[in-house]
């Protein structure tokens, strides 16, 4: 019974963490189009103020909507860094498949979106919202 609960709130806490993710990469799209193809502004300026912005996003969404913890500096700062090791597995599993794959980039991604989501959702989940 009791693993049946707590199996259950991981379920449910990856699907919170799903939803925010969609609602943060929403987002990220829509200033990425108005700053990049309306604005004209210079690339990586937009894509580090964006992607900063789309994490701290997301941290204050899992931390009060997905997790239920109050937010901290410190567990923000492990947010972030959680953040760039699911990003450095992304590129890693990029250059993998785009040696094991004869597909376009476009798909290459694709494949990338649901192991990142996991690792990223496991790292935070073990270390930024642990229940100790």
């Amino acid at each position: 019974m009791l693993k049946s609960v707590k199996l259950n709130t991981l379920i449910q806490e990856l699907y919170k963490f799903g939803l925010v993710g969609i609602l943060t990469t929403t987002f990220g799209i829509v200033c990425y189009y108005i700053l990049l193809e309306k604005l004209m502004l210079p690339l990586y300026p937009v894509y580090t103020a964006v992607y900063t912005m789309g994490v701290l996003i997301s941290y204050w969404l899992n931390s009060h909507y997905t997790f239920q913890k109050k937010r901290s500096w410190e567990d923000g700062i492990k947010y972030y860094i959680m953040y760039i090791i699911g990003f450095l597995v992304g590129i890693g599993l990029l250059f993998l498949f785009g040696e094991l794959f004869d597909y376009t980039d476009f798909i290459l991604v694709i494949l990338v979106i649901p192991f990142r989501i996991l690792v990223t959702f496991v790292l935070i989940k073990t270390i930024v919202f642990s229940t100790k």
